[in-house]
């Protein structure tokens, strides 16, 4: 018992559940003493979450109903076996259809939202009182952030130098810039060098070759 006079039970459990009477002196007071068996999920976002309950429906009058926060998320009328569903869980609650023969009230929460997060209270009321009392508080984990990628981005990947089937291309533009080179070189000097003797494994060869001149044209009678 604390200073105030409350009365403390520590270390509670489901067989602690029933109807207790507090005397004091003349005056007695009677505190009923619900047991709630608690659990946590937690949930990724845009996954489907499940409540498990299970209770006595065969011939059992009274409401399932599951709260958040103390807000409707979903009751089920045992006896007519309709339906209602709270704000921003339209179309997103339900049970297993075969819940009155099988006694499954498992209540399947879709495609679950940030905002679902909470302290969810499930529970059966049978002539306003609870029958069966169950609290599950849910946390929701973000969805895994994918890597932004730039469409217009292009990325240019560098090529080997001159291998297998490049091989051939390779050959083919150092023939060209090769006979390219000969060709400036024999039009400013008149020395050329040719690599066949380095390409062989020998030393360069110089042949010597006239300089370049225009032919002229002859002169007839003074005209061209």
């Amino acid at each position: 018992m604390s200073p105030n006079e409350s009365v403390i039970l520590n270390r509670s459990n489901i067989n602690d559940q029933g109807l207790y009477s507090l005397t004091c002196g003349s005056v007695a007071k009677l505190i009923q003493l619900n047991v709630i068996i608690s659990s946590e999920k937690s949930v990724t976002e845009g996954e489907a979450a499940g409540f498990t309950f299970h209770y006595f429906t065969a011939g059992k009058l009274g409401r399932y109903r599951v709260e958040r926060n103390k807000q409707l998320v979903f009751e089920l009328d045992l006896t007519s076996g309709n339906t209602s569903q709270g704000s921003g869980f339209e179309n997103r609650t339900s049970v297993a259809p075969h819940w009155r023969s099988d006694g499954d009230l498992t209540l399947t929460l879709q495609r679950v939202k940030p905002e679902d997060r909470g302290d969810y209270i499930v529970q059966v009321f049978k002539d306003n009182k609870r029958e069966h009392v169950q609290a599950v508080r849910m946390r929701v984990s973000p969805t895994p952030n994918t890597e932004d990628r730039n469409p217009e981005q292009i990325t240019f990947t560098p090529q080997p130098p001159c291998k297998e089937k490049t091989a051939l291309i390779c050959v083919s533009v150092a023939a060209v810039l090769l006979i390219a080179g000969a060709f400036y070189c024999g039009q400013k000097n008149p020395r050329i060098c040719v690599s066949g003797g380095a390409a062989d494994g020998g030393a360069g060869t110089e042949l010597e070759m006239p300089p370049y001149t225009d032919t002229p044209v002859p002169v007839v009678n003074g005209h061209a």
